[in-house]
């Protein structure tokens, strides 16, 4: 079994985002993507899909906090605006930043769901 933290550091590996600074936030504040006219180039528009594939990965297997960004992201794939790219960077940062957080499955676990809540 790998860990979601070996997980995490090989997709920031792969895409380049090791070093460098980090944000706290999975989604800058104000961001306005406009969609773009003209035909992005194929290589950019490959890599921003590759990225925004690679933290759809995370959102759904042990990175539920970054989920509420994927979809601002998968409505672009076909034609990245320049906005867009600079969101996912972002959500790179915030992955970087906070590389210890995440769900880790088990397979010695019970089968049995736990939970509590403190609602009044």
């Amino acid at each position: 079994m790998r860990s979601h933290n070996a997980v995490h550091i090989q997709i920031l590996d792969r895409i380049g985002f090791t070093n460098g600074h980090s944000v706290h936030t999975p989604l800058g504040l104000r961001l306005v993507i406009a969609p773009r006219e003209d035909e992005y180039p194929h290589d950019t528009r490959k890599r921003y899909q590759e990225m925004v594939g690679y933290f759809m990965r995370l959102a759904i297997m042990t990175r539920p906090d970054i989920s509420a960004v994927t979809p601002k992201h998968v409505q672009f794939l076909a034609n990245p605006p320049l906005q867009a790219l600079e969101a996912v960077n972002h959500v790179y940062r915030y992955l970087r930043g906070t590389i210890d957080l995440g769900i880790t499955y088990r397979a010695d676990q019970r089968d049995e769901l736990e939970g509590s809540s403190d609602s009044n």
